[in-house]
């Protein structure tokens, strides 16, 4: 999830060409969901873990224009974004199986011992980079 202000300019739309785009991530969030079933949880036997991190960050990208026909166009593109996390949080639906020694079923073992979520600022953030390559298709009306 991303939230932030970015800048583009390139080709008219239905021509032959390029773009480029600068753009600053205010909010910039990763999450991953793990679904756990089978597992032993005191009762259950089916769970949710989830994992969050949060800062800001700065994007620069950059593709082809390739018009196909006069309302439709093939967008090539790649983009390289660059952020620091500053926030972390994880939470557990298994509260009880998450323990010092033994986390079979909390893969996210970041979660202390008899508690369910951790949720924290991030002291010493470092950085790191996200390379996206994708192909779009851009469909005009009213042209």
């Amino acid at each position: 999830n991303t939230f932030g202000l970015g800048f583009s300019a390139g080709t008219p739309p239905g021509k032959f060409g390029g773009f480029g785009e600068l753009g600053f991530a205010f909010v910039y969030k990763f999450n991953a969901i793990q679904q756990v079933s089978g597992g032993n949880c005191g009762t259950q036997t089916a769970w949710q873990n989830s994992l969050d991190y949060s800062g800001a960050g700065v994007r620069l990208g950059g593709g082809a224009n390739i018009p196909l026909a006069r309302f439709l166009q093939i967008t090539p593109v790649l983009s390289y974004t660059l952020s620091q996390f500053s926030h972390f949080s994880a939470k557990t639906g298994c509260e009880t199986g998450v323990s010092a020694t033994d986390n079979r079923y909390n893969l996210f073992t970041v979660i202390p011992a008899s508690q369910g979520t951790v949720d924290t600022d991030i002291n010493k953030p470092t950085t790191h980079g996200v390379l996206f390559l994708g192909v779009g298709v851009d469909v005009w009306y009213g042209l």
